[in-house]
């Protein structure tokens, strides 16, 4: 987290102590800050007691394994217009309005397109390498942002070799990931049908069904290409 340009960098621990940690400082009037992950898998993150008028840059890595999902390669981003559904149980008074996604790809391969079904996107490409922008969205839809990458080879062999460097020599570190594609030849392709249950019953009305309505949508949304389903309730 960078303030008025001053650096502080976060350290990992138990949830807990964290916690603690976080609501001393607070207390004793020190700017802190803490990210944590709820049951619920959503990222949160709190700043405390900032200067007036100060700037506050929050960076976060994110890291995340990218499957290929028909011939696309699928890039992830969690999202999500927060809370899914507009009920007093899960909305907070501090709720980010606005979110804008700026990007630089770059793959092994030719990139001949780049798609999003869910959000607008807009994306610029030229051979291995492109740039994605959206613009502030205020109101996305209720779902994960999907973003999908066209490769003219996603067969071929690839290896990526990073670099962290930070504070001096001792500190570096390095990953080194190799794909490979074994070619596997099938007689018939392998299609799967999925079939979801909903629960319908009284005890499902009000907030309930919206709450699974949702979540179906979002099941739906992350099916590979040529699923069959069939929803009972």
């Amino acid at each position: 987290i960078d303030i008025n340009g001053n650096k502080i960098k976060g350290v990992c621990k138990e949830k807990e102590s964290a916690k603690n940690d976080y609501d001393d400082a607070i207390a004793q009037g020190n700017t802190a800050f803490m990210a944590s992950t709820g049951s619920d898998g959503i990222l949160s993150v709190k700043v405390g007691n900032l200067p007036p008028s100060s700037n506050c840059i929050l960076t976060l890595r994110y890291l995340v394994q990218l499957q290929f999902r028909g011939n696309d390669l699928v890039l992830p981003f969690p999202v999500s217009a927060l809370p899914i559904s507009n009920t007093t149980t899960t909305t907070t008074t501090n709720t980010i309005e606005g979110f804008s996604l700026e990007g630089n790809l770059e793959m092994s391969t030719t990139i001949t397109h780049i798609t999003c079904y869910s959000h607008t996107i807009k994306a610029q490409l030229k051979d291995n390498k492109a740039t994605i922008c959206t613009e502030v969205l205020h109101n996305s839809p209720p779902v994960p942002m999907y973003i999908f990458i066209g490769l003219s080879n996603n067969n071929k062999p690839s290896h990526v070799l990073e670099r962290l460097e930070e504070g001096g020599a001792e500190e570096d570190s390095g990953a080194l990931m190799v794909s490979l594609f074994p070619q596997i030849e099938t007689i018939d392709d392998t299609l799967s049908e999925i079939l979801f249950l909903v629960d319908r019953s009284g005890s499902m009305s009000g907030t309930r069904i919206e709450q699974a309505k949702n979540a179906l949508q979002l099941f739906l949304r992350a099916l590979p290409v040529g699923t069959l389903f069939n929803i009972y309730g």
